[in-house]
């Protein structure tokens, strides 16, 4: 159930914690420190855990206004949210592609064994990492954060200001490449030849008998 609420397994959840708060006394954050202020200023402090507990479940399919069973104040939710997506993205590093060609090679042998699995054979071989591309919707974007691009250039073809992400994932569904370079109005494949993954593939940086999915 656990799993299921948060997409990651409990000690996973707690190792992913110890991460957040290591990096904080790195950088000279006093969390306890902290705990206590704002325990002597509103009575109870919004802890890590408590804010992980918000964020993952959100990140997990959850409306905002669910949070109130946590005990959070709703207008709070979106400040909660970033902080901790913050605390996540400085505190790991964990989306990386291979270059060994041995680690590549990992990545193929799951794709076949996950396709003997279902279906009793195997197809394609080669199969790194599938890949596609999504909009992540944002604000309209004023002058100064346009670049010198037209602002018509990040208006999505079903209506909204967004920016394209191409991701790339391994046979157990982990992210192992994602880019997000591109105005909303970008289609698919120009977005692909722009990726760093294009270019270790066109200079022949990967073995040529790996291949990526693109859907």
């Amino acid at each position: 159930m656990f799993k299921r609420q948060f997409r990651l397994a409990r000690p996973d959840f707690f190792l992913l914690e110890q991460a957040i708060f290591e990096n904080m006394s790195k950088k000279g954050y006093d969390l306890k420190k902290h705990y206590a202020s704002a325990t002597n200023s509103s009575g109870s402090p919004i802890t890590l855990e408590l804010r992980l507990y918000v964020t993952l479940r959100i990140l997990s399919g959850a409306s905002y206004l669910d949070m109130i069973w946590y005990g959070v104040e709703i207008r709070s939710v979106p400040v909660i949210f970033w902080k901790t997506i913050c605390d996540i993205d400085e505190a790991i590093d964990n989306i990386n592609f291979p270059i060994d060609p041995t680690e590549i090679m990992q990545l193929v042998d799951n794709w076949a064994a996950k396709r003997k699995d279902r279906h009793g054979f195997t197809t394609n071989m080669g199969t790194g990492v599938a890949l596609d591309g999504f909009v992540i919707e944002i604000l309209k974007p004023d002058a100064k954060n346009l670049n010198g691009q037209e602002v018509g250039c990040f208006r999505n073809r079903k209506g909204f200001w967004g920016l394209i992400s191409q991701l790339a994932c391994d046979a157990n569904a982990k992210v192992r490449f994602v880019q997000t370079d591109w105005p909303g109005a970008t289609n698919d494949i120009s977005c692909f030849r722009g990726t760093q993954l294009f270019n270790m593939l066109k200079n022949k940086e990967l073995p040529n008998w790996m291949h990526i999915v693109i859907s």
